[in-house]
This record gives structure tokens, C-alpha cells and sequence, in this order.
């Protein structure tokens, strides 16, 4: 049957255990060791602790959050909360399409809102595969509509009649749904009244209450709860052989290319033109053939072989990579189709990015972890495990180094380099050779060895003592042709602890991004010296005013993954230790491999859910419902 029909709406995978009990019996208890205090491993525990496992979280760094972990700076007499400096994440709308077509289901009807002076309305949602979508609406702006309450350990929200809201939430989908950007959008506008707005941000049984269930929406819920999201629809790029571009995705596919296309200083109608073959890989795409048709050639293999013009490539296609932390020479042209669909194809509004107007800690990682300890999570922040141990049956049972604590299961939520080092001191630690657990150890190792991390990153952040003032002074500007820097964040124009630092001096505060760092070890006063050729090319002003460099500081790491054409066959799925005879170790990270589309963070957090459900299979406890992008193009219906 010919898969191609119109790509569709996002797919939610069912648990294959309907009839597993929701969460432990009263009285039984499981044990779960997670290994790691980042994205997927915060994600992990709390689906598990939410069901009534005991978890405890081990975390070699002082901090949790991984990437988006913050830490106190004091500079020029005042504390600033530094985030590592991954801002515009984007817009997951790529899961929760607001469209016309209704999800066909039985109808939930909700109670009758209180009484007002124009009181017509009842809502119908129809409930289908975990989702909630308003199929029915009769009112005017001034009735009673909707609020979200949220609960935890649920399949869908809760929803409670509240007075003051208008009728244009009635397409509406609600799990981690778009909902949650319109609210945000209609207070910034001043839709939502006053009174409302209080009722929204400020009701206690708001703020706490979420549920990491369905990747990476929740990120949206708890902003938007602590009234700190800010969309950037905009994709503003420096170039070196083009002229700077703002880029922004609008209606559906094929019309926003186009749309692109025109609006583009650089490009043409005729270019679209030329883009039909390449066009193809993305129109038709299919992810159960993506790796074994497209992983042994490279991006620039794939751009010869279908003729991409070279301004469309630099403009558009090479930027997506260079975001990727990735050599853009060796990336996969595998990854890249799948970037270029689940950024940009799957839904017109992917393109769009939300960042918060505080540090990730204040707006994501903070109560995320103040949930945790709610529910019983424990923390052992500063403790490095370095091998696992095995019982006698080949499960995995402790850290080595702490014996005494045994686990009914374990997940590996690390990044590539710390899991394979845990696995190979695994490995070397057994006792028992010619086991099974060492042929299983084996065995992953033999696979984690052909896969590497990308190149160091660092992130500069510069205080200075002036202001830019000319046109192209953008919050977020992409610079893929000015190695080593990605990425310039104006962060007095994102956050708002540099924003009140401006008003009162009258400074600026500016974040590099250096993505694929070819310089070596070197001391961090010296970073600026190497890259300031580079900053003046894009902006000038900075050298011509004598900006005053005021204070600074460097954040390192090459902890990210590579994705190399030619390892797709040697990426693992989370649960694959279970595949090699380790029936109660699970995986979880951005460098793993899923049977549908993912990418960064997103992934993260889908691979942690996969795992879960693994040890919720073998407990008998109801899978995580797991909502995922369509696995196929727009095709040409």
C-alpha cells in the first residue's frame, strides 16, 4: 500500500498493557536506580515515582538539569543565575496540530460552567488515543469557557469551567497541548482580562502540578504556569556570501517553502524550481526506511547527489546543521532529512523557538526537581557511579561503588562518553567471566565503540559597558558561516536578570555560541581574543564604539553526541541491553536511535519514556501513552 497520503497528524503510541494496574499496589516496593540528573533523567524518575516506585537519582555533577542546569555568578557586585545558554527550544507544536479535522472518539462532555449573564455554552471534547480536542462550541467571547487544572498521573487534563475566557480556544489540543501558547499569546495581548490572568498564574494548585507524560510539552506547561514564556517566530542569519536573512515558517507545507522562497533576499522562484528532486526527499519521506536508504552517504554527498543549489544549501539546509553541535562535512544525511522533518515539515510553526524569560533553573529545573522530592525522590548529587553491578541471574543490582543499596532496576541516563565508560568498567569489573552479562556487556560495548561525541562547544558570555544600536541588533542571530560561532544571544533582550542589569547601566550583555571548537585547550580570558576577528565581521560597532568589556565567562563541555554517516545500524534503542540479555537495564539520551522521529532534547526525553515503560511492562503497571511525530512526509495529497 502506498504509505504517502498527506504525512498526517502527530501518532500516539498505545501502551501494549491496557490492563496493567495504574501505579504499585499498596505495599509492594520496587527500587530504580537512574543514573544521570539531566533532561531524561529527571523525565524518567518522575513517571516512575508518580506510579509509586522508589527512586534515587545519582548525578556526578553538584547540580541537576544537565544542559540546562544553572549556577550562581557573582560579577560586578551583583549574583547573576547563569543557564548554560541553550535557549529556543522549539515550539513542540510539532506534536499538537491545531486544525480542523477532529480526532474521531467518544465525546467527553464537561459539567455545566457557573452561571453567568450569557450563559449558551457546553463543551464537547472528543477524547481519541490520549488527546483532548474541542469538537463543539456555541457561545459568545463573554461566556464561560475554559481554564486548565492539570493532574498529575493522568492521560488527559482536567478541565475547569472558568469566566473570561473567549470561544477562540475552542480548537484546542490539551495534552501538553498548543493551548498553553494561545493562553500565553492572548494575556501578552491583553485577550485574557486582568482578573483572569491572576486566576491562571496564580492559583496554588498551578504552579507544582505537572507531569513530564508526553516529551517535551511540559517544558511549555511550566513556563507558561510561571507566566515566563516568550515565543521567537523568527530566524534571523549573518552570512558571509549572502545577505542576512530572517526566516520564519507560515501554513502549511508546500506553501510555507514557498512563501520562504519569496521572501528570501537571496533566492528566487527559479530556485524553488531547481529544489524540485531535493524537494522529494523531504515530500516523501518515510522513517522506517530513513536509515538504511540515506545513513551511508553524508549531508554533502546527499546535496551532490540530488543537485541542491548551492545558496539554497548554505542558506537554509546548512544552517540546520550547524545548530547541531556537529562537523556539517561528516553529519548524516539520515539526521539531516530527519531534522529538516521534524523542524520544519511535520508542522509550519516547528520553525518557531520558546525561551524563557528567566534562567532555566528558576522557570524548568527548580520545581521540576521540588516535584521530585515530593513524590520521594531521592538525590545523590556529587556521586559519580562508575561500573554496575550483577546478581547471580544477570539482572543489574547496584553501583559498585555502594554495594549495600540493591535496585530492581536501572536506567543509564547519561550522555555517550560517561555511558560508554560505565559499561565498559562494567565489563572489566565482572567477576564471573564467560557469563551471559559479560556477553551482553559485550556486546553493547562492541556497538558504543563506533559511535563518537562531536567536537567541544563553548559558550562565552560578555558583559560590556555599551549598547548595539543599529538595525541588526537581534535577540537571537544565527551565524553558520562564521566558524567557530553559531549563535549570538543579545541576553539583555531574552532574560530578565540582564535586562534589569541594563537599566541601570546602560550596558549590554551578549552570548557567544561556539560550536565545534578547533582551537584547543585554552584559557578562557583568552577565548574573546581568538573569536573577535570573527565578532567583528558581524558587528563592527562592537570595535568601532570601543565597547569596554566589562566581565565574562566561558562555559565548556563536549558532551554531545556526533552523528556521523555510516553508525544509524550501531545506535542503540533505549531498551537494547534488554535485547543482549539484561532484562531490567534501560538507556535514555539524545544519542540513542528511535523507531520514529525525534531529535535532540525532544529525544532525550522520548528514550527516557521508553525505558520506563520497560520496567512498567515488567511490573505490571499501564505503559506511558507516548505522543510522537508522524513517521511520514506530506506527500502529495
Amino acid at each position: 500500500m502506498y504509505p504517502y497520503l498527506g504525512g498526517g497528524p502527530p501518532q500516539i503510541i498505545l501502551p501494549v498493557n491496557p490492563e496493567g494496574l495504574p501505579k504499585l499496589p499498596y505495599g509492594m516496593t520496587r527500587k530504580v536506580l537512574v543514573i544521570g540528573g539531566g533532561v531524561s533523567g529527571l523525565s524518567a524518575a518522575l513517571e516512575l515515582a508518580e506510579r509509586g516506585f522508589e527512586v534515587t537519582i545519582k548525578e556526578k555533577q553538584t547540580s541537576v538539569g544537565g544542559r540546562y542546569s544553572t549556577h550562581k555568578l557573582n560579577a560586578l557586585g551583583e549574583e547573576f543565575q547563569l543557564s548554560t545558554g541553550f535557549h529556543g527550544n522549539n515550539c513542540w507544536a510539532i506534536f499538537f496540530k491545531l486544525g480542523e479535522k477532529v480526532p474521531q472518539g467518544e465525546p467527553l462532555c464537561l459539567p455545566d460552567p457557573p452561571p453567568t449573564k450569557d450563559q449558551r455554552s457546553k463543551v464537547k471534547l472528543g477524547f481519541h488515543h490520549g488527546s483532548v480536542v474541542c469538537v463543539n462550541w456555541k457561545g459568545s467571547h463573554n461566556d464561560s469557557a475554559i481554564c486548565i487544572h492539570w493532574k498529575v498521573s493522568e492521560l488527559f487534563s482536567i478541565l475547569c469551567p472558568l469566566d473570561g475566557f473567549s470561544q477562540w480556544i475552542s480548537l484546542l489540543c490539551l495534552i501538553n497541548g498548543p493551548v498553553l501558547r494561545i493562553i500565553q499569546h492572548s494575556v501578552s495581548i491583553g485577550w485574557v482580562p486582568t482578573v483572569v490572568q491572576h486566576a491562571m498564574f496564580n492559583l496554588n494548585s498551578l504552579t507544582p502540578v505537572f507531569t513530564i507524560t508526553n516529551n517535551f510539552r511540559e517544558y511549555a506547561r511550566i513556563w507558561v504556569l510561571r507566566n515566563t514564556m516568550c515565543c521567537w517566530p523568527d530566524n534571523h542569519f549573518a552570512f558571509r556570501d549572502y545577505e542576512w536573512e530572517n526566516v520564519y515558517s507560515s501554513g502549511p507545507w508546500p506553501l510555507n517553502l514557498l512563501a520562504m522562497i519569496i521572501r528570501s533576499p537571496n533566492l528566487s522562484l527559479w530556485t524553488a524550481i531547481k529544489t524540485w528532486r531535493v524537494s522529494l526527499g523531504f515530500i516523501l519521506y518515510n522513517h522506517g526506511s530513513l536509515y538504511e536508504t540515506y545513513d551511508n552517504l553524508t549531508y554533502d554527498e546527499w546535496a551532490d547527489m540530488y543537485g541542491v543549489v548551492p545558496e539554497f544549501g548554505d542558506i537554509w539546509l546548512k544552517a540546520g546543521i550547524s545548530a547541531s553541535f556537529d562537523e556539517v562535512s561528516s553529519f548524516s544525511a539520515a539526521e539531516f532529512l530527519l531534522f529538516s522533518h521534524f523542524y520544519f515539515l511535520s508542522v509550519a510553526e516547528a520553525e518557531h523557538r520558546d525561551y524563557s524569560s528567566v534562567d532555566s533553573g528558576t522557570s524548568l529545573i527548580n520545581p521540576w526537581v521540588e516535584k521530585l522530592k515530593g513524590l520521594g525522590v531521592k538525590f545523590e548529587l556529587g556521586t559519580a557511579v562508575t561500573a554496575l553491578g550483577f546478581d547471580g541471574s544477570g539482572k543489574v543490582t547496584h553501583d559498585i561503588s555502594d554495594p549495600s543499596k540493591l535496585y530492581d532496576h536501572v536506567i543509564l541516563a547519561v550522555d555517550l562518553g560517561s555511558a560508554k565508560q560505565i559499561l565498559s568498567d562494567s565489563l572489566e569489573q565482572l567477576r564471573e567471566r564467560n557469563s551471559a552479562v559479560e556477553r551482553a556487556l559485550a556486546r553493547i560495548k562492541n556497538d558504543l565503540k563506533y559511535l563518537d561525541k562531536a567536537p567541544p562547544f563553548k559558550i562565552l558570555k560578555v558583559w560590556f559597558d555599551k549598547q548595539l544600536e543599529r538595525d541588526r541588533n537581534h535577540p537571537i542571530l544565527q551565524t553558520p558561516q562564521h566558524s567557530p560561532i553559531n549563535l549570538i544571544v543579545q541576553l539583555h533582550q531574552v532574560e530578565q536578570q540582564y535586562r534589569d542589569w541594563v537599566a541601570k547601566t546602560g550596558g549590554s550583555v551578549m552570548e557567544f555560541h561556539l560550536y565545534c571548537w578547533s582551537h584547543g585547550e585554552v584559557e578562557d580570558d583568552k577565548v574573546w581574543e581568538i573569536i573577535s576577528p570573527t565578532v567583528r565581521e558581524i558587528y563592527p560597532e562592537i570595535f568601532d564604539s570601543n565597547f569596554k568589556i566589562l566581565a565574562s565567562y566561558v562555559k565548556s563541555g563536549d558532551s554531545c553526541a556526533s552523528f556521523k554517516n555510516g553508525t544509524a545500524q550501531h545506535r542503540p534503542r533505549a531498551i537494547f541491553p534488554s535485547k543482549c540479555g539484561i532484562p531490567n537495564l534501560g538507556l535514555a539520551g539524545d544519542w540513542l536511535r528511535t523507531d520514529y522521529p525525534s531529535a535532540l532534547t525532544e529525544r532525550s526525553v522520548s528514550t527516557a519514556i521508553e525505558s520506563v515503560n520497560q520496567v512498567l511492562l515488567a511490573e505490571g503497571i499501564q505503559q506511558v501513552p507516548l505522543t510522537v511525530t508522524t513517521s511520514f512526509g506530506p506527500g502529495f495529497i
